[in-house]
């Protein structure tokens, strides 16, 4: 057990539902072009199915995020069958993995998903924080501090740090400027320069956004703001020199392995 659940109960863990299928995942996309467009967008939506279907057969987490970020766009993107700006990442990243340039990433489930297990990196375990309302993984190691924005959990692999903290939510509703001010404020005037902010997507009411930069001190982060109606939580990685290449599942458990306990 990790030292986090040590000092509080864990709390008990809801599998979320089924992801539904690519097949699912376009219909509805399908469904909301067949209401809002002309009937020939509606076709060539749906005629775009069977690709991504093909596609999730090698690559469903790319297939999924994608699909999930263009159902969000706005109608004239969606009905002129074109990548929203803000999904531009997700599309890249399906096309990457189609093509074999990159190999498929691995979602972290919920626990209960497949029978109580749940595919994490060597060494890592799921946490529930109760102070934090947070569920996720990290390093079985990965402990409590006082940080700039109260407590914090941090785990050390080599030069990487992980830490997931809860800086104050912003007022109103998560809009891209008010999530693009968030990681400015968090981050400080230090990291502004080289920061990217992209790929934002929702599961129900919370809303998720990638952020990376290179910061004047030459400390690298990548990380997600993720954005829950009451409250918001950071989870990232920092170094002060080049993130390592196997760092890429690790991020993947801990961005997409999260949720809020409540």
């Amino acid at each position: 057990a990790s030292s986090t659940e040590a000092s509080e109960p864990a709390q008990a863990v809801t599998p979320e539902p089924a992801r539904p299928d690519a097949a699912a995942l376009c219909e509805r996309l399908c469904e909301r072009v067949a209401s809002e467009c002309k009937e020939k967008a509606a076709a060539t939506c749906r005629a775009s199915c069977s690709d991504y279907v093909a596609a999730a057969a090698r690559c469903p987490v790319e297939v999924e995020d994608a699909l999930s970020c263009q159902a969000t766009a706005q109608d004239a993107m969606v009905c002129a069958n074109i990548v929203a700006s803000t999904c531009v990442p997700a599309f890249s990243s399906l096309s990457a993995c189609r093509s074999g340039e990159a190999e498929p990433r691995v979602r972290a489930e919920a626990p209960g998903a497949l029978e109580g297990t749940e595919l994490l990196p060597p060494g890592w375990a799921r946490v529930d924080d109760g102070p934090l309302v947070v569920s996720l993984p990290l390093p079985s190691d990965a402990s409590a501090v006082d940080g700039a924005h109260g407590r914090r959990l941090a785990a050390s692999e080599g030069e990487v740090e992980f830490l997931v903290e809860s800086p104050q939510r912003f007022r109103g509703e998560a809009t891209d400027k008010a999530l693009l001010k968030a990681v400015l404020d968090y981050l400080g005037t230090p990291c502004h320069k080289a920061l990217k902010v992209h790929g934002r997507f929702e599961k129900g009411p919370v809303v998720h956004v990638n952020f990376a930069t290179t910061c004047k001190d030459g400390v690298v982060w990548k990380g997600m703001l993720h954005v829950h109606p009451e409250r918001m939580v950071v989870t990232a990685a920092r170094s002060t020199a080049r993130l390592p290449e196997d760092v890429g599942p690790k991020l993947d458990a801990l961005f997409y392995g999260f949720r809020f306990l409540d």
